[in-house]
């Protein structure tokens, strides 16, 4: 009897060591600090910023403890691999008087259904990294509703103008 539970404990143990079930990936975080007047002002900014981005906003706000979690925003595609679904996740904190960390995240899970890519009801979520440019977009489009002074880099506006400055460095280099 002894060897049979001794047994049985050790399958058990086995197989939940060895299960295939993609965990969710690290978080990774995009931070600024903004100024706002009232964490209600920094809030309503929060929020305007996650249904800009087309996040929708769902039962995980918690304005109490400045968190929230937004719904998953589906991109679907018709080809396996392709579709995508995000969730955003947002934190807030005090740092001084007036200023304020927020922090982001995007979640982000690909759709690896073969049969109907486009129908969320056989979509077989599977876990990526997370989406870093969509978190720094969330978090820079809080600062700009509530930053005062964005500096700009003296870069030129013109992509056709930092072309030509390039390719003259280049030309300059090479004439040395």
């Amino acid at each position: 009897m002894k060897k049979i539970l001794a047994l049985a404990l050790t399958l058990a143990l086995f197989g939940t060591s060895c299960s295939t079930t993609p965990k969710e990936p690290d978080p990774v975080w995009q931070r600024v600090e903004v100024p706002s007047p009232s964490d209600r002002v920094l809030w309503k900014v929060t929020l305007l910023s996650l249904e800009k981005g087309g996040f929708p906003l769902g039962g995980g706000l918690d304005p109490s403890s400045m968190q929230l979690t937004t719904g998953w925003k589906l991109d679907l595609a018709p080809f396996s691999r392709q579709g995508t679904r995000r969730q955003a996740e947002v934190r807030m904190k005090p740092s001084a008087r007036g200023v304020w960390d927020v922090e982001a995240r995007v979640r982000c899970q690909i759709n690896k259904s073969l049969v109907k890519p486009l129908d969320p009801q056989y979509a077989q979520w599977e876990w990526t990294g997370d989406d870093v440019v969509a978190a720094r977009v969330l978090v820079q489009h809080v600062r700009s509703f509530l930053q005062e002074d964005i500096e700009l880099s003296d870069a030129p506006e013109d992509p056709i103008e930092a072309y030509l400055e390039r390719q003259k460095a280049i030309e300059d280099k090479k004439d040395r």
